[in-house]
């Protein structure tokens, strides 16, 4: 299901209102609050409207609708199956008070598609629809109006909960034009649906025309400008959000959505200021608070964040997903024990189903930072587990395993990225470096035994850790730390100097390190150190020998090595 087509799903049925006669005005305020996302007090609002009109069915279900949109807006803090439930029992109690009302049955048909129902979902659609004049029902007094809306919403729910159907979307949003009415939410619920269906340009159109008819609405205005937040246009979609802030200046989504896509283009400061602004216009009901926390974090403006949670907590610290902001906060801002003691209180409060990837991958780091490598590995395990499609988080846990000496765990993953498609660069730098590590376990291993075997599997090491090097090398030719891995793991598979098979690689290190020998005096030292012993054992060229060591003195005066080598070197001709 599309995001952005359902985010604002509920604010459709805004629109309905003006098409049907005889609604109080209590209603639409209600629906106002919800447009506004100030769903606290929209609740309360619908529920006095239930205690005044228990048989408006209407009310009913602009009460579930709002449910279901908390939860797109407000989805670090709800699940889907908790506003789905409640929404449920609206649209029930809907269907029983105002038993001729089709939208309840629309309602009920949806949550059956979000619980992948499809046959009890049709049950409800097909009594919404019997409700409806017809041959068999002349008596039925639903306005047109209503009856092209039962239709629209139906073809909504197949669009955006079972996108694989819109053909049946299709055939009943057809159902729904073919009354003709003027109403902007039919042609929001068509934009909606074309759009769903990837084609933007139907869904402007249709956009275009609800804004026509309902100019004093920003909604359309909005809907516009996401699609090209979606197509990552976002320069095209700031006049969009813009005018609707022009339309409505108090309408607080827009300057969420404005926040959002400031968010997106790295201008942090005015997705502050917008975020804030949407604050203030929410009367900073918690939902819209929660969302400014999290717009900070975003931001990464870490220290405000704890700011702002333990204002909240000073009067309110039921909101569990503010212990999650403040722990990923705390770590941020290097303050691990506050960390560890939010998260614990956010694992000890969440159930488990709403615990999501990065939940565990923070506390891994967070165990990491506090000396517990081997508790953060199983962390870092359950995060993967949470998300297999995170492969940033498996170069995490390999390095991490590394660090443990678990290599063949660390291969294990650095192998399925690679398998996947998924590798970068650095990865294949990583996994260079560890059989570049096997090969020095090998090779301190005293067994003279076992030389022959430890020699060969040796060899195999470097060759793979050689390969990946020059993989990484491929991407990233001028990095030092590269071409320095890859001239080491050459002169380790030439011991003897015999071919010489650092020696371009050791050329292309000190071509980079002379460029800053202040940054690479290490790398240098090397360099001069390969190329004094490749002349002496290889070209016999002592002069040149000699060079290389002086060099090294030049740098370092009390070298030992390039000291004893100078005492050392056969005094022949030349030296």
């Amino acid at each position: 299901m599309t995001k952005k087509i359902f985010i604002l799903a509920a604010l459709v049925n805004l629109f309905a209102l003006s098409s049907f006669n005889g609604q109080s005005q209590t209603l639409t305020d209600a629906i106002r609050l919800m447009q506004s996302e100030q769903f606290d007090n929209a609740k309360k609002a619908f529920k006095t409207v239930i205690t005044k009109e228990p048989r408006n069915g209407d009310a009913y279900f602009y009460f579930g609708q709002c449910y279901l949109y908390s939860f797109i807006v407000d989805s670090l803090s709800y699940t889907l199956d908790e506003v789905a439930d409640s929404a449920y029992f609206y649209y029930k109690k809907g269907t029983e008070s105002d038993q001729l009302n089709p939208l309840n049955f629309t309602g009920l048909g949806k949550i059956e598609l979000l619980k992948k129902n499809a046959v009890d979902a049709k049950t409800h659609f097909d009594k919404a629809i019997s409700l409806l004049p017809s041959k068999t029902n002349k008596n039925s007094e639903i306005s047109k109006a209503k009856q092209a809306l039962t239709y629209a919403k139906i073809a909504e729910a197949y669009a955006q909960v079972t996108p694989s159907q819109m053909k049946e979307s299709y055939a009943f949003l057809q159902l729904a034009q073919a009354y003709a009415i003027p109403d902007p939410a039919i042609y929001i619920i068509t934009g909606d649906i074309y759009l769903e269906d990837g084609d933007a340009t139907n869904a402007i159109l249709n956009y275009k025309k609800a804004q026509e008819l309902l100019p004093n609405s920003p909604l359309a205005k909005i809907k516009i400008g996401n699609i090209y937040v979606r197509g990552r246009n976002l320069k095209a979609a700031i006049p969009y959000f813009e005018e609707a802030q022009a339309i409505d200046p108090n309408f607080a989504p827009v300057y969420r959505e404005m926040g959002e896509l400031y968010i997106k283009s790295g201008s942090n400061e005015k997705a502050k200021e917008n975020f804030s602004k949407f604050l203030e216009l929410s009367n900073k009901n918690i939902a819209a608070r929660i969302k400014y926390i999290y717009a900070l974090f975003l931001c990464k403006d870490y220290n405000n964040v704890l700011v702002q949670v333990n204002e909240v907590f000073a009067t309110d610290n039921s909101s569990i997903i503010l212990n999650r902001l403040a722990g990923y906060s705390y770590f941020e801002t290097a303050k691990y024990e506050d960390a560890k003691k939010s998260m614990d209180i956010f694992f000890n409060k969440t159930k488990s189903d709403r615990i999501i990837s990065s939940d565990y991958a923070y506390y891994g780091r967070i165990q990491s930072k506090l000396g517990s490598d081997s508790l953060a590995v199983e962390s870092f395990y359950k995060a993967i587990a949470k998300d297999t499609t995170n492969y940033d988080l498996l170069t995490e846990t390999a390095n991490l395993l590394t660090k443990q000496k678990r290599n063949n765990e660390a291969i294990v993953l650095f192998n399925k990225k690679i398998n996947d498609g998924k590798a970068s660069a650095i990865d294949y730098y990583y996994l260079s470096k560890i059989y570049n590590n096997l090969y020095l376990q090998l090779a301190s291993i005293k067994d003279y035994s076992k030389i022959d075997s430890l020699v060969k599997r040796g060899t195999e090491f470097l060759i793979k850790a050689d390969t990946l090097c020059g993989s990484f090398l491929a991407e990233q030719s001028t990095s030092m730390q590269g071409l320095q891995r890859r001239a080491q793991i050459k002169a380790a598979l030439d011991p003897d100097f015999k071919s010489g098979l650092a020696k371009p690689f050791y050329e292309k290190v000190l071509e980079k390190a002379q460029s800053d020998s202040v940054k690479y005096t290490k790398e240098l030292m090397e360099s001069y150190d390969y190329f004094a012993w490749y002349n002496y054992t290889t070209t016999q060229n002592y002069v040149q020998s000699k060079m290389y060591y002086n060099r090294i003195l030049a740098i370092d005066p009390k070298n030992v090595k390039a000291k004893k080598a100078l005492v050392e070197l056969p005094k022949l001709k030349g030296l």
